[in-house]
């Protein structure tokens, strides 16, 4: 294992002390069990909680959030699988997020400075004015109708947590040359 690898496991392992920090009867568990029963794929994790259960992790998960999302997600989605082996397809996994207190990373627009670049923050303000928001495609399916198969793509961009970017391009033959 590298290094960075270990860091992960030990984070998810982090992640798992905290999500069965009440062998199993706790509120995150239980919120875990009402997530794989409505088919959902996000938990939102209270930060009090967190900082309850060990306060170094919340902190850390606040100032790097880009080493910890995934474990987390990680985390929660080997659970919602131990739960029930048939909620998550092969490829999907489980969302998490963070709500509640964040201390000095709670701020107003006009207070989002480069100094939080990296950082998690919690951005409290009216919307005054909205742009549309493009939708991206995270993955594609396309039928060879000469073959009869399917072909799936994922996608990714930049601000993806897992993998490096692929391309935008959507496939116009599979790979024996067919239309």
């Amino acid at each position: 294992m590298e290094i960075n690898e270990e860091a992960m496991a030990a984070h998810k392992r982090a992640f798992l002390d905290f999500l069965d920090q009440d062998v199993g009867k706790g509120v995150y568990m239980q919120a875990v069990r009402d997530m794989v029963q409505n088919k959902r794929h996000r938990l939102i994790i209270g930060m009090d909680d967190l900082r309850n259960h060990n306060l170094d992790l919340a902190r850390r998960v606040i100032r790097t959030p880009g080493e910890y999302m995934q474990p987390a997600s990680d985390a929660v989605s080997e659970v919602a699988r131990n739960l029930d082996p048939k909620f998550l397809k092969e490829g999907e996994r489980v969302m998490v997020g963070f709500s509640g207190p964040f201390g000095f990373h709670r701020v107003t627009p006009r207070d989002l400075m480069s100094s939080f670049i990296g950082t998690m923050v919690c951005v409290e303000g009216i919307v005054t004015k909205c742009s549309l928001v493009r939708p991206k495609v995270v993955k594609s399916v396309h039928f060879c109708p000469v073959t009869g198969d399917f072909l799936s793509r994922e996608y990714r961009d930049i601000t993806s947590f897992v993998g490096l970017p692929t391309g935008s391009v959507y496939p116009t033959r599979d790979d024996n040359g067919n239309l």
